[in-house]
């Protein structure tokens, strides 16, 4: 093979890689199926302590777990209404505690 060919060869193929994530944007760019801004809500927009009382009212039902396993000292789970998982913990159970963190890292292959 022509030496020339290879190198011209591999040009194009490391600049058709380098292209490749860049070919959603040219096509929105020619096509615009995005082209409007999206909604916002604007309700509570200046509210900077809108997202605490939101929070607050969200885990109000929580409320009496939390201040029975402060009181026991004891831990609590279970799930919220729109299907959250919890844990309450009322002291620091370091076994538990270690077992969430595990849980919540992303398993590696």
């Amino acid at each position: 093979m022509n030496p020339l060919l290879a190198v011209a060869v591999l040009v194009c193929t490391v600049s058709l890689l380098l292209m490749l994530p860049l070919l959603p944007a040219l096509v929105e760019l020619r096509r615009k199926s995005d082209a409007l801004p999206l909604s916002v809500v604007q309700q509570n927009a200046g509210e900077i302590r809108h997202f605490a009382h939101s929070f607050r009212d969200y885990i109000k039902g929580l409320e009496p777990i939390m201040q029975s396993c402060v009181a026991a000292g004891t831990s609590a789970t279970g799930t919220l209404p729109d299907g959250e998982e919890y844990v309450v913990l009322g002291r620091l159970d370091e076994p538990l505690v270690r077992a969430l963190a595990q849980r919540a890292q992303p398993t590696r292959w």
